[in-house]
Order: C-alpha cells, then structure tokens, then sequence
C-alpha cells in the first residue's frame, strides 16, 4: 500500500479502508483494521541511490542492481530484516496484531493494512513475513494482497524469477530475513499468551 512520504505522520484510516474497499477481498460490515507503519524502517531504494550518490557500496543494504526487486527478493528482505530498529519494530507490531485479533469478535475478518511510501519494498516485505509467520504460528487462516502489484510492473522487476522463485544466495538471505523476523514473532507470541492469561510478563 502507498502513502504520499515517508514521515512518520498518521495515515487517514478512512483513506486506507477506501483502499481496501478496492481490493478482492472487499470489507463487510463486522470486519476490524488494523493498520502498521512500516515507513520508519529503511528504503532500500532510497539507501541504494544515497550510497551510489557518496560513490560506495555498503554490504549491508541492497546494491544498486538490486533496487527495483520487490519486497520478496531476498537482498530486500534481509536488508530490511537488519535496520537496527526492525526486531523492536517487528515484535511490537506483531503484539498489536495479536491484541487486535484477540479484541476482534463478531463473525467478521480482521484487516492488517501494511504500507510504506509506494508499496514496493517495506510493506511487502513485512506483510510477507507477517502473514507466513502468523499461518505457522496461530491457527490462523490468512491471507494476503498486496494492493500496489498492479503498479509494480512499471516501477519494478514485476516478480522476476529473483523475487517469485529465489534460489541460492538469494534464497539464503530471505531465510536469514525470516529467522530474524520469527525471533520477534515468537517472542510476541509467548508474551500475548501470559497477558491473556492474565499473568504479567517478566
């Protein structure tokens, strides 16, 4: 999902239903939302251009040949999955999905909006590991659409074989990605257990 920069400011949660009104999924009248701001986390668009305009090449963010791959290929995941602040970000957005699962009632679905700046890198790489995280972990049944993919065809490599089907270093980094990431998950998981049960956690 795009919003319009990437400050940290509040994204109208009107504007984001009206998006997702839009999508296959569609809403119904019982359904809940909750919405996660990945746009503090790195660009590796962004980190990429900056590193080429100083005339370096750092390891730890994705090369300039690799920037218009999706959220998907692993250099992606992995450089995102390393911000200093993705473990804390992750687990905290992982405890607020939980939360909202657990407050949700009524027959209706519980909507998780991810979004960043354009839909291409942050918020595909956190609904990714997310929702593959979320299936392993819960007996959740879940789903996910991804509602810039019409666009990325245009702006990206349109899910190359890099990103739809990863092999070799690629397909190391992206499992580097979500060991880093099930960390944080499970770690949510184990502490909205004892607050449900009403225990305290240490």
């Amino acid at each position: 999902m795009e919003a319009d920069n990437d400050s940290p400011g509040p994204v109208s949660s009107t504007l984001l239903k009206e998006c997702l009104e839009c999508s296959d999924l569609g809403t119904g009248p019982d359904d809940s939302y909750y919405q996660i701001d990945a746009r503090q986390l790195h660009d590796p668009e962004r980190r990429s251009r900056r590193d080429r305009e100083l005339g370096g090449s750092s390891p730890e963010f994705c090369g300039p040949s690799r920037i218009n791959h999706i959220g998907f290929s692993g250099p992606v995941l992995l450089g995102i999955a390393k911000d200093p602040r993705f473990g804390q970000w992750f687990f905290n957005q992982s405890l607020a999905v939980l939360a909202a699962a657990q407050a949700h009632s009524g027959p209706g679905r519980l909507h998780v909006i991810c979004f960043c700046r354009t839909g291409r890198h942050r918020s595909v790489a956190a609904a990714a590991m997310l929702s593959r995280l979320l299936a392993k972990f819960t007996e959740w049944h879940v789903r996910t659409e991804h509602l810039a993919d019409k666009q990325w065809q245009f702006q990206t490599c349109n899910s190359c074989d890099d990103c739809s089907n990863p092999t070799g270093s690629n397909r190391a980094d992206m499992t580097a990605a979500r060991d880093l990431a099930e960390v944080s998950l499970r770690w949510a998981v184990w502490q909205a257990a004892r607050q449900s049960s009403g225990r305290a956690p240490q």
